[in-house]
């Protein structure tokens, strides 16, 4: 097993439509080292950690086919766009 920071970026409902411009900043939201045997499986785990959270804190999210996460309010519009998930390993 190896241990890989994983990170991605997060667009509010305004940038998902295009309204204002998308910030280009990736961030850790887990906030923790996800060990896996690759890059593919821990941005899998993050994904299921960070799927997780948002269910904790009340709100519907579901994983699009290109493997990116929309994150719903209570009356099904989008509340955030969590996209662009990247690996790297700990050195």
């Amino acid at each position: 097993m190896k241990k890989y920071n994983v990170e991605n970026k997060v667009d509010n409902y305004e940038q998902y439509i295009g309204e204002i411009p998308h910030e280009e900043i990736s961030d850790n939201y887990f906030g923790d080292y996800i060990d896996a045997e690759n890059e593919e499986i821990a941005i899998e785990i993050y994904k299921d950690k960070i799927m997780e959270m948002i269910r904790d804190n009340n709100f519907e999210c579901e994983q699009e086919e290109t493997g990116n996460i929309i994150v719903f309010e209570e009356d099904g519009k989008v509340r955030e766009y969590w996209y662009d998930f990247k690996a790297k390993e700990k050195e």
